[in-house]
C-alpha cells in the first residue's frame, strides 16, 4: 500500500534512476540540514495510510533523536508539531516526548480529546502518559467530560488569599469627553 503507485516513488525514490533529479532526503539529512519536513497526511480522506505514514515518521524522527542523543552531537532546536496527534501517537512519540529534550526536541502536539488518545493506544495509562510527557498543558473549550476531568486534576488546588469586589457607576451629562480637532481643508 505505501511502496506502490505515487506514494511509492515519494517514500522510496530509486537511486539508481539518473532520469529522477529529485534530491534525496532522509531525516538525519533533515535534521543535520535544518531543513523544514511538512507532512500533510489527510487523515480525513484514508485515515489508514495516512496513520501508517505518520507512525513510520514519527518512529523515524525518534531513531535519530536516540542517535542525536548518544551521540551527544548538538543541532540546536529540533521543532516537530504534530497536529491532530491522536491520528498518529505511538510508543516511539512518546519515547520523543519523554526524553527528546536530550537530543534538542520540542515538540508541540494538538489533539481534541484525551478519548482519542485512548482510542489510538488502547490503554488510558498510555494516554496520560502522552498527555503527562507535555511540558504544558494550553486548552481552549472542552466539551468531553474524560478530558475536563484530566485537565483539573492536573492544575490541582490552591488556596485564594484575597478578594476583591468593586462597583461603580458614573452619569455623563452633555458634556463632551473627547474633542478630537477638526482638520482644516488647507485649499
Amino acid at each position: 500500500m505505501l511502496t506502490s503507485g505515487d506514494s511509492g516513488d515519494l517514500l522510496s525514490p530509486d537511486e539508481e534512476d539518473s532520469n529522477d533529479h529529485r534530491p534525496i532526503f532522509d531525516t538525519s539529512n533533515i535534521i543535520s540540514g535544518k531543513h523544514v519536513l511538512y507532512v500533510g497526511l489527510d487523515s480525513l480522506s484514508d485515515s489508514i495510510v495516512s496513520s501508517a505514514i505518520g507512525s513510520i515518521v514519527l518512529a523515524d524522527f525518534a531513531s535519530v533523536a536516540g542517535m542525536i542523543y548518544n551521540s551527544g552531537k548538538k543541532f540546536g532546536r529540533i521543532s516537530m508539531f504534530v497536529d491532530e496527534a491522536a491520528e498518529v501517537v505511538n510508543l516511539p512519540f512518546i519515547q520523543i516526548l519523554n526524553k527528546g529534550r536530550g537530543a534538542g526536541f520540542q515538540v508541540v502536539m494538538a489533539t481534541q480529546t484525551l478519548p482519542d488518545i485512548v482510542a489510538r493506544l488502547g490503554d488510558e495509562a498510555r494516554a496520560r502518559q502522552v498527555i503527562g510527557n507535555c511540558n504544558n498543558l494550553i486548552t481552549l473549550r472542552i466539551k468531553d467530560g474524560e478530558t475536563q476531568k484530566f485537565v483539573v486534576e492536573t492544575l490541582g488546588q490552591t488556596y485564594i488569599k484575597t478578594v476583591q469586589q468593586s462597583i461603580s457607576s458614573g452619569v455623563c451629562g452633555p458634556k463632551t469627553l473627547l474633542t478630537i480637532p477638526a482638520i482644516a481643508d488647507s485649499h
